[in-house]
């Protein structure tokens, strides 16, 4: 694994992690961490290549003052030197000449001089953990520090001073909590106390989650007081045990309460931080190592490391709270590392391979587009799934980059459709991470992608999942406006396993929708499953959104989905995902170009057996006896076909001596001068048009209107709704 920044070209995190045991041997270390004070500013104002050579510049000072052997890319923007055997006063004068020498770095079309914070520890490192924790600690320094610093607003520049904090040990002024050092050393007492240790002892990491959306929205100040409240929480669920602040946003407890016990408390804690705010989704996740009254004792620290390892286990698992640690993460974390190591050479090689899944439109029952997946195939260890790799290449943030080789894989397989083999291609769905919009300007390299192999963006639908949205980052949502006014389909993946489905519908922007798998897994038992899919279709319908059902396995879900009104169906019964060169010779199968703009215009209709007048009657049988409504197809003045009707409409149709099952539908002489007015007139005016007959002594009213003609067959669609008598329905 390099250890080498790809950017800046100091040492990275792996390598700092490889250094530690050296600077263990060195006796008393300065450790600093330092970031460039509103670079996101910069980087979003001005274009990634500035902030680019903003912070390659920054690295070279850092390199020039203290050295390119104790310098450190941690994150982001953010620069960790570690600093042995220092004099005070030198280290000191090293930090003020360092912010000097930043505050004259200059760049083009920046007016301002760009400036920095910083905070640092100073002390003797024993052992690695002993320096995580000086990592720690500083950071909490470098927050203090934005804190004090000065906001005063030039122009459009934000200027704040360096400042670096001296700190001692002992509690945490913001929370009142014991730091890690003083908790650690608490601990260490309580591992040779038999009194404590014959009752077994929990540790606990505490992760607050969002805690940075917070502070990013809404200032410091409200940061400290969800961390004041936070901690206030902790401690009346924890009131008997130990508790210390690790860093920023995380926690620590040594628990003597019976293992069951401690974990119903995180559950009670998790829901009382739920509670913090209406408007952002606050939570709090635990990771917990459980040292039995028999168990070898060993370090606090390493205890507290596997409790962080298993809380940083469920970060992206959203209905996961706690997990206690076993020997599953180590093999977990192995097989990750193994992940990260090889996938350089399983893209080189070929072992990650496009599989494409077919979406099948209800109305027309042929495939609409293809959902593009992964599929890795490993020599060694076989098969890697997505639920393994795509979770550890966020964690390491690698996904843009993986993200973006399966895009151009894509659009060289459309090209090679389209163009060599004179095929016509179809919409392709891809899946972007919500760290691709962190890490890179996602749409400025999609964009160069299209416009470089020259797919139609109208052809994209890009898929991001509604957990993803939760986070309400305005980057986000500025980056997904821009890709709809620049023509691609933005549509939300998984709708409905996340906490705020409405709430995100309500505040962005979306073409389409596609179901959580969730729903479909208890349809067959669980009746209320298929009210909600009902409903959430007919809501889809109203906002003029496409809807897919993924994860349909059985005749029954696709019958239900379908005559629901849902669009588009995705699964195992409709078709397996398979590899490109399988799909050549099966393509008989697909709409045309001409097809998918006309479908597509009468899939906006709602032709759902859902009637809003009947919602209050939650009974099944009685939920489908929905206004009689269908599309229907209209060749000639004679011949109409129904593309799609609900069981309402069908019924009518009985009614009036028609085979309520039977497609085709040849209107009756004595109707047919009367029907083809209609239509007519409906054609001409774009208005709905009413016709009124009588049938076996009963009058019916049926509206109609037009939507659309399709260019290949020109076959004209229209939108047909009946009024049933009310003698008629009361019959029944």
């Amino acid at each position: 694994m390099s250890t080498n920044d790809e950017l800046t070209n100091v040492k990275n995190r792996y390598a700092m992690r490889m250094d530690f045991p050296s600077y263990c041997q060195q006796g008393k270390i300065a450790v600093m961490i330092t970031d460039i004070d509103d670079f996101k500013f910069y980087n979003d104002m001005e274009g990634h290549s500035v902030g680019d050579k903003i912070l390659i510049n920054f690295a070279k000072c850092l390199v020039d003052y203290f050295g390119a052997e104790h310098v450190y890319r941690y994150g982001g923007d953010e620069f960790v030197v570690l600093y042995p055997n220092y004099q005070e006063e030198e280290f000191e004068r090293l930090t003020q000449s360092f912010q000097a020498a930043v505050g004259r770095l200059q760049f083009d079309n920046l007016k301002v001089p760009i400036t920095c914070s910083g905070g640092y520890v100073y002390g003797t490192a024993k052992t690695p953990g002993d320096l995580r924790d000086f990592i720690k600690e500083a950071d909490k320094c470098l927050y203090e520090a934005k804190r004090q610093g000065k906001n005063m607003i030039n122009g459009n520049a934000y200027l704040k001073e360096i400042r670096s904090n001296k700190t001692k040990l002992h509690y945490d002024e913001l929370t009142n909590l014991m730091d890690i050092y003083n908790l650690r050393q608490v601990g260490e007492k309580i591992l040779i106390d038999q009194n404590y240790r014959q009752k077994g002892l929990s540790f606990v990491f505490l992760d607050l989650d969002n805690f940075k959306l917070i502070n990013e929205k809404h200032g410091f100040k409200a940061g400290d007081k969800l961390l004041r409240f936070a901690a206030d929480v902790i401690k009346d669920a924890f009131m008997q045990d130990f508790i210390g602040r690790a860093s920023a946003d995380h926690f620590v407890v040594i628990s003597t309460l019976p293992l069951t016990e401690v974990k119903d408390r995180i559950k009670k804690l998790h829901e009382e931080i739920g509670t913090y705010s209406q408007k952002e989704i606050i939570e709090i996740k635990a990771g917990i190592y459980y040292l039995a009254p028999d168990e070898e004792v060993g370090q606090v620290s390493t205890y507290f490391d596997k409790a962080k390892l298993a809380c940083n286990s469920i970060k992206y698992k959203f209905n996961a709270i706690y997990r206690l640690y076993d020997q599953s993460i180590e093999r977990e974390l192995l097989r990750r590392k193994y992940i990260v190591d090889n996938l350089a050479k399983a893209l080189e090689d070929g072992e990650i391979k496009r599989y494409y899944q077919p979406i099948i439109r209800t109305m027309t029952k042929k495939v609409y587009g293809l959902e593009v997946l992964a599929r890795w195939h490993d020599d060694k260890v076989g098969t890697i799934s997505p639920d393994e790799f795509i979770p550890t290449l966020e964690n390491v943030r690698l996904i843009h980059k993986f993200d973006l080789y399966m895009l151009e894989g894509t659009l060289q397989d459309y090209q090679y459709l389209t163009r060599e083999k004179g095929l016509f291609g179809l919409p392709f769905s891809i899946n972007l991470s919500r760290l691709d919009f962190q890490l890179c300007d996602i749409f400025a390299e999609v964009d160069r992608l299209f416009r470089l192999y020259q797919v139609p963006k109208e052809m994209a639908r890009i898929e991001i999942t509604e957990s993803s949205l939760i986070y309400d980052s305005l980057k986000l949502h500025q980056t997904l406006d821009n890709f709809q006014k620049a023509g691609y389909r933005v549509w939300m993946d998984d709708y409905g396993s996340g906490y705020s489905s409405l709430s995100v519908l309500k505040d962005y922007s979306f073409d389409g929708i596609k179901i959580d798998m969730g729903f479909l897994k208890s349809f067959e038992e669980n009746h209320k499953a298929q009210l909600i899919l009902a409903s959430t279709l007919e809501l889809a319908k109203s906002m003029n959104m496409q809807v897919v059902a993924e994860g349909v396995s059985s005749k029954e879900q696709y019958k239900f989905l379908a005559e629901s009104g849902c669009d588009f169906i995705q699964g195992y019964y409709t078709g397996k995902p398979q590899a490109l060169t399988d799909y050549i010779g099966q393509l008989d199968n697909l709409e045309t170009p001409a097809d998918l703009d006309y479908y597509d215009e009468i899939c906006r209709r709602n032709v759902a057996n859902i009637s809003p007048n009947l919602m209050a009657n939650m009974r099944l049988r009685n939920f489908f006896k929905a206004t009689p409504t269908a599309i229907i197809e209209v060749e000639d003045e004679s011949r109409m076909y129904f593309l799609t009707e609900n069981t309402g409409f069908r019924y009518f149709l009985k009614l009036i001596g028609y085979d309520g099952d039977d497609k085709n539908l040849s209107i009756e002489p004595a109707d047919k001068q009367a029907f083809t007015d209609l239509f007519e007139r409906a054609y001409l005016s774009g208005k709905i048009e009413y016709l009124a007959f009588h049938r076996n002594n009963v009058l019916y009213q049926i509206y109609v209107q037009y939507i659309s003609t399709n260019k290949r067959t020109q076959r004209s669609a229209y939108q047909a709704l009946v009024y049933l008598p009310r003698a008629v329905i009361s019959s029944e």
